[in-house]
């Protein structure tokens, strides 16, 4: 069984928006921040957390997804990034907020906030160091034509 179907078998909706979104909805959620960011000037973050090059099979999304819901706010979104990934929409945070929120999440499931556990992305594309780590610029567009 594939982390999308253990998922989705578990029924989460202890999210403020009352759900982890499908891939297609979150793809959509994303296209909705990036034209509000194109409006308003604002910036916004995604935080991905990437379980493919995790080193653990066992790793607890489940747990991961009970943390991420009692650490974000209610404008925020935790979506399927992909079948192997869960993003979070951090809408108003800039780099650095993204991955003070990551190195949280990722310090709360005793993990290493690192490139095999996490990625930061901001738009516009703007680039922000912490500790090391820049936050990657992107373009949404790009991420769809990555996962097709």
């Amino acid at each position: 069984m594939n982390l999308f179907s253990k998922l989705k078998r578990f029924g989460f909706r202890n999210q403020p928006s009352g759900v982890v979104h499908s891939t297609r909805e979150f793809q959509l959620i994303l296209e909705r921040e990036r034209a509000r960011a194109d409006r308003s000037g604002d910036q916004f973050s995604l935080v991905v957390f990437d379980f493919e090059n995790r080193d653990n099979p066992s790793f607890p999304i489940e747990y991961l997804t009970r943390v991420l819901c009692s650490r974000i706010r209610i404008t925020d979104s935790i979506g399927w990034h992909d079948e192997k990934s869960i993003g979070v929409i951090l809408p108003g945070t800039a780099g650095e907020g993204a991955w003070k929120f990551a190195d949280d999440v990722c310090k709360i499931m005793k993990i290493t906030a690192s490139s095999d556990t996490c990625r930061v992305y901001t738009y516009p594309m703007l680039m922000t160091v912490k500790k090391g780590r820049a936050s990657e610029g992107f373009n949404p567009e790009e991420i769809r034509r990555q996962r097709s």
